[in-house]
């Protein structure tokens, strides 16, 4: 549950973001809530759940805010899954490495292959 994969996994799926289009606006939003009040109140929010129901519910308020939700969910996973002393340098981080695994192009062959109405030729 702590890998790359299921973070794009969680980006594509939970917060519907397939295209390259939908996830670099995502991810900017989530950066911009970073760097927002909105930060300090999910961490307090975050610290002071102590059930996985509270946690559950409060990733789920989001649901509807992919980028809001995307922010919680680095939030929780940097708290309960890594041993970071900063939380908002871990999502920071983690958003770095998905902006990164998705600008990197498609190799030629299988651009040529998929480029067509996203059927392979």
């Amino acid at each position: 549950m702590n890998s790359p994969a299921d973070l794009q996994h969680t980006v594509e799926k939970v917060c519907g973001a397939r295209f390259l289009s939908e996830k670099l606006p995502l991810f900017a939003e989530a950066r911009d809530h970073l760097a927002g009040p909105l930060y300090v109140l999910w961490l307090h929010d975050l610290f002071v759940l102590d059930s996985d129901d509270l946690v559950t519910d409060w990733l789920a308020e989001s649901i509807a805010a992919p980028a809001a939700f995307l922010v919680k969910y680095l939030l929780f996973r940097g708290f309960y899954m890594s041993s970071t002393t900063d939380l908002r340098e871990y999502a920071g981080a983690e958003l770095t490495n998905l902006e990164a695994a998705v600008s990197t192009s498609l190799p030629a062959p299988l651009y040529h292959h998929v480029a067509h109405n996203g059927h392979l030729m």
